[in-house]
């Protein structure tokens, strides 16, 4: 046997195992269809025959509950009706009933009505007489406010006018006193040197106040300020009291103001005798 020969015996091998495998897989796939209708194995699913006869049996079954469902329906609507035809005619015996007594009713809103209005017009009659008769009181007692007042007024305007007159004795003698202290610091600041009608900026007011803080730079601050009238440059007295004595420390001069407190520089062309410190006094002028 040659090769050829060989090949082919070998395909005709592999030809039979492949066509066995798709018998074995046709046998498989294979539905007994007579089994599945006509099945009558306990362990196995009913057939199709002795399904579609259960369905039959359950079919019949509803269509005698159906039946004895529609005689009971109809037997109920029939009581129903009867029912209904009584109610009927206990509506049109309750309707004739109401009628009778909206009737009655209407006369009897017609009465209330009635008198509702007669003692409607006697209490408005009431109030309008209790009104009027509040009105003269509050007027009565509105007389005699007014009366109280015009006699506390004349009272007052009458002691106003005393110490007006009072007032004006008291202002004519002070102007008086005032232009006597004018004219005699008039001849004291010509005596002076001073021109009376010149102002004198650099000249401090008289002012005394305390040493709050001590600064470097010779710097320290007051508790007076421009509220007081001082300005920069005025130039003030510091001292030291101990008791019943006084020190002289220096002189400083102004050099930033605030409302209520300045900064002051140690004025170094004037002799100092001592350090100036924290409570220390500054003024204008010191005697």
């Amino acid at each position: 046997m040659n090769l050829v020969g060989k090949i082919f015996i070998v395909l005709i091998a592999v030809m039979c195992l492949v066509f066995s495998a798709f018998a074995v897989m046709v046998y498989a796939t294979h539905t007994n269809w007579r089994q599945m209708v006509v099945n009558t194995d306990p362990g196995k699913p009913l057939g199709l025959q002795s399904e579609l006869k259960n369905a039959s049996e359950a079919n019949t079954a509803l269509k005698n509950q159906l039946a004895g469902l529609e005689d009971s329906y109809k037997s109920q609507l029939n009581e129903k009706e009867q029912r209904l035809g009584k109610l009927e005619t206990e509506v049109k015996e309750l309707a004739r009933v109401r009628e009778e007594a909206l009737k009655d009713l209407a006369s009897k809103e017609a009465l209330a009505r009635e008198t509702t209005a007669a003692l409607k017009a006697k209490q408005d009659n009431e109030a309008a007489l209790l009104k009027e008769r509040d009105a003269l009181r509050e007027q009565a007692r509105s007389v005699r406010e007014d009366r109280d007042k015009q006699f506390k007024l004349v009272v007052q305007r009458t002691d106003e006018m005393h110490q007006a007159v009072s007032e004006v004795k008291r202002l004519t003698k002070r102007n008086e006193e005032l232009s006597a202290d004018l004219v005699r610091a008039r001849d004291l600041l010509t005596r002076l040197g001073y021109d009376a009608e010149k102002n004198y900026p650099e000249i401090p007011p008289p002012v005394e106040g305390v040493v709050l803080a001590v600064q470097g730079n010779d710097l320290i601050e007051i508790s007076i300020g421009s509220d007081q009238g001082l300005l920069k440059g005025h130039k003030l007295h510091a001292y030291r009291v101990d008791g019943s004595a006084s020190t002289y420390l220096g002189r400083v001069e102004v050099v930033k103001t605030e409302p209520n407190r300045a900064v002051c520089k140690v004025d170094p062309t004037f002799p100092r005798k001592g350090p100036i410190q924290n409570g220390d006094r500054v003024a204008s002028k010191i005697d």
